[in-house]
């Protein structure tokens, strides 16, 4: 399958990438032949690339300042957010590497890169504006929401690609922004460090709750909620229309059920409520984060010969004394 966008998680595909003994060259070229060779069956000269990239903090500024000093950092919301997450020291020089190949390639190769928001935000105002076959290179399931017939996400090599029955398969209802957001804000997520409604042992031991959450997730696919139209229903619910009510929705299904527990220490509304803010996305328009420039084959030229043409093994890449940093 040909594609006229391919969306790169940039900071996903450098720890793919990544190997303790290899030079950070190494791993940046390891990176570029995935964009060169492995992208080009499925690519056309007027494919764009989109390179999208968290947080990237400047030369010699502490790793914590890009990730947790910004307006939009989801460590206000919830501080134990990405706290169980480690980001090796070799991974920003990497990146600032892979970055500058691309910088002077022309607007087919766009890089999207800002202090406030990370990778994921990005996607889904950039996908209102590009249009055609579209391919999200990434192992992070967040951007399963946005899979469709005409974007397909690869989490492992162009042979395996995770469609919209994919999903269905592993999770049993399609994916959509509101159930996808929603499924992640109820259940959590480890990598994240999100916790969700069923660590509490009181939610956990009714299992009328779980069975009810299945049949309401494949409800908001199936009727094609919004994200908006969810928050709506579980921070305005009218528990007493629905104690009356003999027909329900399975979205009130749930509220229903939620509201039985709500008493307990930990609300399970709240919970749900902040773990959305953590989730969604928080970009209003990706073009605004954009960097490219017109293409210049001098220093493209140089860029190549510095990275495949240099014999880095004469120039080991390591530091006296540097340990992997907590990733917030």
């Amino acid at each position: 399958m040909v594609f006229d966008h391919i969306l790169i998680d940039c900071f996903n595909l450098a720890y793919r990438c990544f190997d303790e003994s290899k030079t950070k060259n190494e791993i940046a070229r390891k990176m570029v032949r995935f964009v060169e060779v492995d992208c080009k069956q499925h690519k056309t000269d007027s494919t764009v690339f989109h390179f999208l990239y968290d947080p990237i903090p400047k030369e010699n500024a502490p790793l914590e300042r890009a990730y947790r000093h910004n307006p939009n950092s989801r460590s206000y919301i919830d501080d134990k957010y990405k706290a169980t997450r480690k980001l090796h020291w070799k991974v920003i020089p990497i990146l600032r590497l892979f970055m500058r190949y691309y910088e002077f390639r022309g607007e087919n190769y766009k890089s999207y890169v800002s202090y406030e928001y990370e990778a994921d935000d990005y996607v889904e105002s950039l996908l209102k504006t590009i249009s055609g076959n579209i391919a999200l290179i990434t192992t992070d399931e967040d951007w399963c929401r946005y899979i469709s017939d005409k974007i397909v996400m690869f989490p492992g090599s162009f042979n395996e690609p995770f469609s919209i029955q994919s999903y269905v398969d592993k999770y049993g209802f399609t994916p959509t922004i509101a159930s996808v957001t929603l499924y992640k804000a109820i259940f959590g997520d480890k990598s994240d460090n999100i916790i969700g409604i069923f660590s509490n042992k009181k939610i956990r031991l009714i299992s009328n709750v779980q069975n009810v959450t299945k049949m309401m997730l494949v409800y908001v696919a199936n009727e094609k909620l919004s994200l908006k139209e969810v928050v709506r229903a579980l921070k305005y619910r009218n528990v007493r229309d629905l104690y009356s009510s003999k027909k329900k929705s399975a979205l009130e299904d749930f509220i229903y059920e939620l509201h039985i527990i709500e008493s307990t220490r930990d609300d399970p509304f709240n919970i749900i409520l902040d773990n959305i803010a953590l989730i969604e996305s928080k970009c209003k328009n990706a073009n605004d984060f954009v960097h490219y420039k017109e293409e210049n084959p001098r220093y493209n030229k140089l860029m190549e010969e510095m990275l495949f043409k240099q014999d880095d093994k004469k120039k080991p890449d390591s530091r006296f004394g540097m340990k992997a940093q907590v990733f917030r």
